[in-house]
C-alpha cells in the first residue's frame, strides 16, 4: 500500500477524495506534474465549467457527481500545493510509493 504522508493527512480530512477526480494521484501516488496537471483540468472542468478535457465515453463527468463542491475545491486546493512543489520534494522520507511496494 502507498503511504505518502502529505497525501495520509489530506485523506484524514477528506476520506473519500481517493475515489474522486483526483484518484490517480490521491489513491495511486502518481505525483509527476503531467499527472497532477491532468486532475487539476477535471477540477476546473467540475467547478468552474471548462470544457471537459477527456473523452465522456471514456471517463464521465457524471462519475464524479456525488462529490459535494467543497470536497472539490478542497481537493483540487490540495492539488495545487502538490502541483507547486517539485517533484523531488513531494515524497518524504519514510513514504513508501506503490511500485515500491
Amino acid at each position: 500500500m502507498c503511504q505518502i504522508a502529505k497525501i495520509d493527512a489530506f485523506v484524514s480530512e477528506w476520506p473519500d477524495s481517493g475515489s474522486g477526480p483526483a484518484h490517480i494521484v490521491i489513491s495511486d501516488a502518481n505525483l509527476r506534474d503531467g499527472d497532477i496537471d491532468w486532475c487539476l483540468s477535471l477540477f476546473d472542468s467540475l467547478i468552474e465549467g471548462t470544457p471537459w478535457p477527456e473523452d465522456e465515453t471514456k471517463l464521465p463527468r457524471s462519475l464524479y457527481a456525488k462529490c459535494s463542491h467543497e470536497e472539490l475545491r478542497a481537493t483540487r486546493d490540495f492539488l495545487r500545493t502538490l502541483r507547486a512543489l517539485p517533484e523531488s520534494e513531494r515524497v518524504q522520507p519514510g513514504d513508501r510509493l506503490c511500485r515500491d511496494v
